[in-house]
């Protein structure tokens, strides 16, 4: 008996859940997204799309081109478009060997109005080998998961990455480099759907990343409802600081380099680690390389800052050209329990010898900076 198998058109997508666009089938990627029923694949063809597109309540997959030589790319055809890829009503897109440029923002999920915040479903981002570059911004809104592996986000007029009660983060091996804005902010002051709620025990985690070059700072953390692990990662050339810590309760630092942190133009901070407001941060097994200002400055000690008091554990740094500064209060309150205090537990190498602890007052316009 002989048996018969009827392949498909090339380009014609496969499966009634898969496409490929351009093809006969799809010419748009829109028209993809809106023909094809949740947790489709799309597969990109080599060559640019000029389309804006909205991922509204579904899961979908795009893969591009794997051939370096003959990428695939969805630019915005205005640089005014709001963005080239808007999610919606809790849409989980997965992109893999994409570039995505252009509009305001490469990749939004905007926030609700105040009055929507209990309807409102998070959407979800699963990136490999993903390049957002050359927006306003690369990935902004309320997320509430964000993965992104093997990428690049890089020369935004604005922020790199812009998120808001993101519930899980991971970015891994990822460069986010040469933004006008901060490369990564995120605000962490706690989910806007109430029934899904970080797990006990869990981090943020930015792991052998590179974050260099962007103007208003590497990495800012703003709030406590998830702690944040910062883990063999290079934060190089920054402005203000590699890394921010604004009442981020409970995050660590560990074998990471921060080098060369600039002030701004007005002379404002150039801090490797800048530390206001946090309780129980740990920076562990890091070198602080020729930071414009200071290797570390640890604000609220003496008289704690508006949001409250700072305590610092540090172990194993390897400081150069650098030192640990205890800003807004003198150095007896800040080594000493009783508010907030800073923690040399041992093991820190300042330039080959000994660390010293400085204590300065500073102006109120050190109070902390966030640029979403």
């Amino acid at each position: 008996m002989a048996l018969l198998v009827v392949l498909p058109a090339c380009g014609s997508g496969g499966a009634s859940g898969d496409a490929v666009v351009p093809s006969p089938r799809f010419s748009t990627l829109q028209a993809a997204i809106d023909g094809l029923p949740s947790g489709s694949v799309v597969r990109l063809l080599p060559g640019t799309i000029r389309e804006t597109v909205v991922l509204d309540g579904k899961r979908l997959t795009l893969l591009g081109s794997e051939d370096p030589a003959a990428p695939s790319q969805i630019t915005a055809p205005s640089p005014n478009d709001p963005a080239v890829v808007i999610l919606r009503n809790g849409a989980v897109l997965e992109a893999h060997d994409l570039t995505i440029s252009g509009g305001q923002a490469g990749i939004l999920a905007p926030r609700p109005p105040p009055q929507a915040v209990g309807d409102f479903a998070p959407c979800s981002l699963v990136g490999t080998a993903l390049s957002l570059v050359a927006s306003g911004r690369g990935v902004a809104g309320a997320f509430d998961r964000v993965v992104l592996t093997d990428g690049e986000v890089g020369l935004h007029a604005g922020t790199g990455i812009s998120l808001a009660d993101v519930i899980l983060l991971r970015i891994e091996r990822t460069r986010i480099h040469g933004n006008r804005g901060v490369g990564l902010y995120l605000d962490n002051h706690g989910g806007l759907d109430a029934t899904d709620v970080p797990i006990i025990g869990t981090f943020h985690l930015v792991v052998d990343a590179v974050i260099e070059d962007n103007e208003r700072g590497g990495i800012d953390v703003w709030g406590d409802a998830v702690p944040v692990a910062i883990v063999t990662s290079t934060l190089a050339r920054n402005g203000l600081y590699g890394i921010q810590f604004d009442g981020a309760n409970g995050s660590l630092v560990s074998a990471c380099r921060v080098e060369g942190s600039k002030k701004s133009p007005g002379g404002i901070h150039g801090d490797g680690i800048l530390v206001h407001s946090s309780i129980g941060l740990r920076i562990l097994g890091t070198s602080l390389v020729s930071n414009e200002r200071v290797g570390i400055a640890v604000y609220g000690c003496k008289t704690p800052v508006a949001t409250g008091p700072s305590e610092v554990f540090a172990s194993g740094l390897r400081l150069s050209l650098n030192a640990v500064s205890l800003a807004n209060s003198d150095s007896d309150a800040c080594l000493s329990p009783g508010g907030g205090w800073f923690r040399d537990l041992g093991g820190n190498v300042c330039d080959g010898g000994t660390c010293s602890v400085t204590s300065e007052t500073l102006a109120p316009i050190d109070e902390p900076v966030h640029t979403p």
